[in-house]
């Protein structure tokens, strides 16, 4: 890490300073107005003390900046077609015979398809349904009593 010029790093006013540690080994945490936490040996006796933080994500930022602007990221990789994914091919598959499923239940039993739950399981041999609940509001009850 590199070292810091106190001098030429900006003035920030101290929020609060909190004692921390045991005797022998305390430090005092100055809460700036920017946010940042500065660590020192001796509380601060004026009212305002340089940020070497602020210095440090300034670096930061200029250098994401003109790593930004050289274009190096993964914006470049953007047209690579990777190949599906064998499990989600699978399980999208599952899923719209789930869908249909239930759209039929629903309309053979005239209820909503919310009111119809398929349980999906996943064992070593591949994914399959495993079965299924339907709920009967009252009105779905009565319905199906008569």
């Amino acid at each position: 890490m590199e070292k810091i010029n106190k001098k030429s790093a900006p003035q920030r006013d101290v929020g609060e300073i909190i004692r921390q540690g045991r005797w022998g080994s305390v430090v005092y945490l100055h809460r700036l107005s920017c946010g940042h936490i500065e660590e020192r040996k001796r509380p601060a006796a004026t009212p305002k003390i340089a940020c070497g933080l602020c210095v440090r994500s300034d670096a930061f930022a200029k250098q994401q900046l003109s790593l930004v602007r050289s274009g190096v990221g993964y914006e470049q990789y953007t047209d690579i077609e990777m190949p599906p994914d064998p499990t989600e091919v699978e399980m999208s598959s599952i899923l719209e015979d789930v869908a249909r499923m239930r759209a039929a239940i629903a309309k053979n039993l005239d209820i909503s398809a919310d009111d119809v739950l398929i349980h999906v399981d996943e064992d070593e041999d591949g994914i399959s349904i495993g079965g299924g609940y339907i709920f009967l509001d009252p009105d779905a009850l009565k319905r199906f009593s008569v």
